[in-house]
């Protein structure tokens, strides 16, 4: 209820000023209907109030009664009530989702069958299905860091890029993740859509660690870590995840299942709500609760001899 409390508020309060013309109007047609106003300048008011006949069967809701609790009601469903956020209809199903695979010889590593980098492949292709139709961008990196591909619907591209990938194209070894990240970041900053960055890595140096934070610093772009080692390969020695707590990063070791894939699915489409700055979502507009109960009432009106006029 606190909650409930704290949230609430009119998306379009300018529209509570139609109270005042409400009451206004609702108390001139209260004095106009009142049968002893044109005699008050000439008979006593306490002879009047003998004198009035009164109908005896006068029904209880007549149509001035029920005249201003309709206009109220329409009042504040047209200020729009609201107490909850939700997705902008406007807004995109899913987030741009940058993926940043590092292409070294330690990713030819045979310890997952066949190689490291083609379990990667095979991944980020069971990735890409889930995300069918959500635009996904792919960074490669070794000693420098390149865009292979910008975000794109079309994943079959984002999978022909890949495979086409190879330690030996790469212009030199080492490990500038925290430049790749920055590039994918610029990425999703161009496009003006929330994102993510995925990135794919067996293990990241200090050097590359000291950057990322630098790069946090600057950017609250959500970061999250697949790493592809075998089960018996101790996490530890990898260096991902103390460089993952400094940029306050998730890491998912690869699994022989789906539920690596899927739990990166599900962070990366979470991206929408954690994105700093998101515009996609909305307060809910929850004025057309009130609806039935304005048509109600002006169902009424629909009655033979019903009108506002004084009697």
């Amino acid at each position: 209820m606190s909650e409930f409390i704290q949230s609430f508020h009119f998306i379009r309060p300018a529209f509570l000023l139609a109270f005042i013309p409400a009451f206004a109007i609702w108390w001139l047609l209260q004095k106009s209907s009142d049968p002893r106003r044109s005699m008050l300048g000439d008979i006593a008011p306490h002879l009047l109030d003998r004198l009035v006949v009164r109908p005896k069967n006068r029904p209880k809701l007549r149509p001035l009664n029920l005249l201003l609790p309709v206009w109220l009601l329409g009042t504040i469903a047209a200020a729009g009530p609201s107490y909850q956020l939700e997705t902008s209809p406007f807004a995109e199903d899913k987030s741009i989702l940058m993926i940043v695979v590092k292409i070294s010889e330690s990713m030819l590593s045979e310890d997952l069958q066949p190689t490291r980098l083609e379990r990667v492949r095979l991944k980020v292709h069971d990735l890409l299905e889930m995300r069918e139709g959500a635009a996904t961008g792919l960074v490669a990196y070794s000693g420098s860091a390149h865009l292979v591909m910008p975000p794109t619907v079309d994943g079959g591209v984002i999978e022909h890029m890949l495979e086409s990938l190879d330690p030996q194209i790469m212009p030199r070894e080492g490990d500038a993740l925290d430049q790749a990240v920055s590039l994918a970041d610029q990425r999703i900053e161009r496009n003006e859509t929330p994102g993510s960055i995925l990135v794919i890595t067996d293990s990241i140096e200090p050097a590359a660690a000291s950057g990322l934070e630098a790069w946090r610093e600057k950017s609250k772009t959500v970061v999250q870590f697949l790493v592809p080692i075998a089960s018996d390969t101790p996490l530890e020695s990898t260096l991902v995840e103390p460089a993952a707590a400094k940029i306050r990063a998730p890491v998912q070791p690869i699994t022989i299942d789906d539920s690596d894939i899927s739990t990166l699915n599900r962070r990366a489409d979470s991206s929408i709500v954690m994105a700093s700055g998101n515009q996609t979502q909305r307060w809910r507009d929850d004025g057309y609760w009130l609806i039935p109960l304005i048509v109600i009432g002006m169902a009424f009106w629909s009655r033979r001899g019903w009108s506002v006029a004084p009697k």
